[in-house]
């Protein structure tokens, strides 16, 4: 059975710093459960809290609904697999991945059953004899991965564990790692800053600034309906511009005036109740050269620059204000900087976000 964890109202100081202030959230049993913050957020204390590394100053840790805030790391029964990978270096594959089971006082004959296993879990038949210098990045990955899960954890704790592979090597190892996961069923805490392997990989998502819990919720939640000015900034490419309420729309959206863009337009509110100073999130898939109908934004805009990027076209526009919008076009689109053009914005695609009001929520 899949473990359930759950933190509550978990927070660590160190010194004057607050690294994590209150944090609260469930990860379901079986889930891939996503830590996403820039550096400093407090994420990888968060994961340390929860592996038994470190105490937390306040608040409580549950497996199962058990309260394992003060059982040690050996004994909440997790295993991690770390950003360095942490190999040992004199030792050989098999004798990396056996190491848990054999401080464990495992029988030999279970630890040779394991070992192989694992190895073919991770596809490293024939590697056992090999050391850590000898192999790739991917493969040395793949050697922390299977020294974790041959010890059959309750929770796989992952920190940044892709960061030190390159592009292509990453992307692969994101799919290979997820398919492992959804195959063992096991519950999954993944920590990282970059959102690519957050939206690719994540049941959930969990989003920390400066040791604060912003929002929880699925890449597409968090991507289309983010909880405030930081998590719309941070997650994915976004056009954030400074709006004033001007009144109720029609099928509750909502008219703003945006100087920047040189209009009124309309939104779906994120909050009820907005009046005054608001802000207006389009992301730049949103923004298309061609109407679909009623309910859009038109823009007449001056293209200054477009870069292909091979599955689309960055395309940056200037308005007549002097203000800019970032669109993302199809990489077919035969583009002139210099030339004029009619951008349209359908009104469900925008999002009107409060105000930040703390410094948590403010986007860096």
């Amino acid at each position: 059975m899949a473990t359930r964890v759950r933190l509550e109202g978990v927070t660590k100081r160190f010194g004057g710093l607050t690294a994590v202030d209150h944090v609260t959230f469930q990860v379901e049993p079986g889930e891939f459960f996503v830590i996403l913050g820039p550096s400093g957020s407090g994420k990888t204390t968060t994961m340390r809290i929860i592996a038994g590394f470190e105490a937390p100053d306040e608040g409580r840790v549950y497996f199962d609904g058990e309260d394992v805030t003060e059982k040690k790391p050996y004994e909440r029964e997790t295993a991690m697999v770390f950003q360095n990978y942490a190999l040992w270096p004199h030792m050989t594959v098999f004798d990396n991945i056996a190491f848990g089971l054999k401080i464990r006082k495992y029988p030999w004959d279970e630890i040779r059953r394991r070992v192989k296993w694992a190895l073919e879990l991770v596809r490293l038949e024939g590697l056992e004899d090999r050391y850590p210098h000898q192999l790739s990045g991917g493969q040395q990955q793949r050697v922390a991965l299977a020294r974790a899960l041959v010890v059959e954890p309750r929770v796989l704790l992952l920190d940044e564990p892709l960061s030190n592979l390159d592009a292509k090597l990453r992307v692969r190892m994101r799919e290979e790692l997820r398919e492992l996961q959804r195959k063992l069923n096991i519950t999954t805490i993944y920590v990282t800053h970059d959102q690519v392997e957050a939206m690719t990989m994540a049941d959930r998502v969990a989003v920390l600034n400066r040791g604060r819990l912003l929002q929880v919720g699925s890449p597409r939640e968090v991507y289309f309906n983010p909880a405030n000015l930081f998590v719309a900034a941070f997650i994915g490419r976004s056009n954030l511009y400074e709006a004033t309420v001007a009144g109720e729309g029609e099928a509750g959206y909502l008219r703003v005036e945006v100087p920047e863009l040189g209009v009124t337009l309309e939104g779906v509110p994120l909050e009820r109740g907005l009046r005054g100073r608001v802000y207006v999130l389009i992301r730049p898939e949103f923004v298309r050269l061609r109407g679909s109908g009623a309910g859009e934004a038109v823009l007449d805009a001056m293209l200054e620059t477009a870069v292909f990027r091979g599955d689309r076209i960055e395309a940056r526009f200037r308005l007549g204000t002097g203000g800019r919008i970032l669109a993302f076009l199809d990489p077919e689109e035969a583009l002139s900087p210099g030339a004029s053009y009619r951008l349209y914005i359908r009104r469900d695609l925008v999002r009107i976000l409060p105000p930040p009001r703390a410094p948590h929520e403010e986007p860096d």
